[in-house]
């Protein structure tokens, strides 16, 4: 029985291949990271196949260090290595700066690895407006299995509780956030399978002069006096993400 359409056209199916209306797919099948949740338009993404580009690295605390792995991918043959430390901040971040975006929606995605001395793993946006400088940060508490966002105030709020992770070799857990950047709002969350709806929860905004920018970052924190491995993996960005929660 005919089944399926040319790649280059809508019309004709075939028996023997299938076309592709959702060039999306066709770019998984041929290795992008962008697999997880297709919604939004990339501005940036990497499974660091390339080695670690445009973005930087730092860590704090004795045994802490960053580093381009061979091992612990989500997909491909590196993922990146953020090893937090047992003292002073007990972290490794790793953050790229991005030209300011048209006021969108814009999403920050990856995928991680954890261990068993991990204190949080976080997501950050911050950006500066030329009258603002804003933060957005969601983490997952490894010891309580819950998620949190860096609220308004400048403290953190439970919104999930609880979320199921592990911790793992591989980077087999994947979040992504959602932030509206023109109205400083979180609008979801989705971790693994579970995607949280976060309309209505208010990133931090103060005055600041400061030229317009985006920083993206990614944190790893230890629990006091341990080290703790950590990898990220397919780590993409995104503009243009539509507010539909589905």
């Amino acid at each position: 029985m005919a089944h399926g359409t040319p790649d280059w056209g809508l019309v004709g199916p075939k028996r023997t291949t299938y076309g592709l209306d959702d060039v999306g797919e066709a770019a998984v099948r041929l290795g992008s990271p962008h697999l997880f949740d297709r919604r939004g338009d990339c501005l940036h993404l990497t499974d660091f196949g390339d080695g670690i580009g445009i973005w930087q690295f730092g860590s704090s605390g004795a045994g802490s260090g960053t580093s381009l792995v061979t091992e612990h991918g989500r997909q491909g043959a590196y993922s990146v290595g953020l090893t937090a430390g047992s003292t002073l901040n007990r972290e490794a971040h790793m953050w790229v700066l991005l030209p300011y975006p048209v006021h969108s929606l814009c999403g920050l995605e990856f995928s991680f690895a954890l261990d068993g001395s991990t204190a949080y793993f976080e997501s950050r946006f911050m950006w500066y407006t030329g009258g603002e400088w804003c933060r957005a940060r969601v983490r997952f508490d490894m010891a309580n299995q819950r998620l949190e966002y860096y609220n308004a105030l400048g403290g953190y709020t439970i919104f999930a509780d609880p979320v199921r992770a592990r911790a793992a070799m591989y980077c087999e857990d994947t979040m992504k956030i959602v932030m509206d950047l023109a109205r400083h709002e979180y609008i979801r969350c989705i971790f693994n399978n579970v995607r949280f709806d976060m309309r209505g929860m208010m990133a931090r905004a103060v005055g600041s002069v400061l030229s317009p920018s985006l920083n993206v970052d990614i944190w790893h924190y230890s629990v006091a006096a341990n080290v703790s491995e950590g990898y990220v993996d397919n780590v993409i960005i995104t503009q243009n993400e539509p507010v539909y929660q589905g």
